[in-house]
């Protein structure tokens, strides 16, 4: 993806953020000025808040005029935009060079000389752009990285798995071999008493035949 297209998409969309917070708190309605503005006229254009939106809507010379919510789609809202730097001037242009919607008062002291456009154009190629990376991912990257991640939590299933089956076994193989000692040592001890029988019995047949030898 183009770091380009990045910055100049999230410029604008910051932009238009910033704006419709601008225009929630602190944009008077320009009809009324006293007011904040929740709606705007594409058809003015103008601010408006409620009470002047209504208003506007019953007038005969501006009934059938268009009126728009703040929070309603960015590009709708793109040709209405306020500049960050100079606050009740609207973004009129995009500079191409500085990849940055401005203002005529912008573009007189900062991108005189430069080449720019209508704000809808550069945000409707920009967006289109977006979009082709959008469905790049959507249609390779996304797979891909899925797919990898199955991949993966399949070889920690395997590894779980072996390294199971290779605690059971050395499990086994211990127990094996404590029972394996076990019985060695139980017959040692069952030897060690059978030869303790033997000798008590050879000592007390040498014992008979002492005696029978030298009695008293």
């Amino acid at each position: 993806m183009k770091l380009i297209y990045k910055f100049s998409f999230d410029c604008l969309t910051d932009t238009m953020t910033t704006y419709q917070s601008r225009a929630q708190h602190f944009v008077e309605c320009d009809e009324c000025e006293d007011n904040p503005a929740n709606f705007f006229c594409k058809t003015c254009p103008g601010n408006l808040c409620e009470k002047c939106k209504s208003q506007h809507k019953i007038r005969k010379i501006t009934k059938n005029h268009e009126i728009k919510e703040f929070g309603t789609d960015n590009e709708e809202l793109v040709d209405f935009l306020y500049c960050s730097d100079h606050i009740r001037k609207r973004i009129e242009c995009y500079c191409d060079p500085c990849k940055k919607p401005v203002c005529t008062d912008c573009i007189v002291l900062f991108h005189n000389g430069h080449v720019v456009r209508t704000i809808s154009s550069a945000y409707k190629e920009i967006k289109e752009e977006m979009q082709t990376h959008k469905d790049a991912i959507d249609q390779y990257f996304l797979p891909k990285y899925t797919w990898l991640l199955g991949r993966e939590a399949k070889k920690r299933s395997e590894l779980k798995k072996q390294a199971n089956k290779i605690q059971k076994e050395i499990r086994a193989y211990t127990q094996n071999i404590i029972e394996m000692v076990k019985s060695i040592g139980e017959k040692t001890v069952q030897d060690l008493h059978d030869q303790e029988k033997n000798g008590l019995r050879q000592i007390n047949e040498t014992s008979d035949e002492l005696k029978k030898k030298y009695p008293d």
